[in-house]
């Protein structure tokens, strides 16, 4: 009987122990996969954020261009071509960002992010007009949002 209860005892211990220790590893893959998820949503709002700030230097070229009775008309085409692969590449990374969250909060500054650079030079709007001062407004609302964007992100990435 006592070689019984201790072989009793030795299996509930055994599978107890492989209990916990299953417990254990799906925790530790749980807490693996989301640190991956969380990197990712980094990497997508830094990628963002970069082609945001990419894109408004294209923007500001051709304010500048605008501006420069020298441009000729390659260099404003030039220009113009450049801001539209770098809006491509916004649109990119917004879409990424989308695919990896559904953060309402952190999708909504990167919403309003990407409407800041876009309003940076608005379409159809003849550069000639927009003076410096108007400039440099716009690119401070757009440097602003883009904070909007990291800090959403951290808040997101630190719960």
């Amino acid at each position: 009987m006592e070689i019984a209860l201790a072989g009793l005892l030795a299996l509930a211990g055994t599978v107890t122990g492989s209990l916990l220790q299953q417990h254990a590893d799906r925790h530790r893959i749980r807490a693996a996969e989301q640190a991956a998820h969380r990197q990712a949503v980094r990497e997508a709002v830094v990628a963002l954020v970069s082609a945001l700030s990419t894109h408004r230097g294209h923007l500001y070229r051709r304010w500048e261009l605008a501006r420069d009775d020298a441009a000729t008309g390659e260099q404003t085409e030039e220009a113009r071509l450049a801001g539209r692969a770098t809006r491509g590449a916004v649109t990119a990374a917004l879409y990424r960002l989308r695919v990896l969250t559904r953060d309402d909060v952190l999708l909504s500054a990167a919403t309003t992010a990407v409407g800041a650079a876009y309003a940076v030079k608005a379409r159809g709007e003849d550069l000639t007009q927009v003076t410096a001062a108007d400039m440099e407004r716009r690119y401070q609302r757009a440097v602003g949002a883009d904070d909007a964007v990291l800090a959403a992100c951290v808040r997101h990435c630190n719960r």
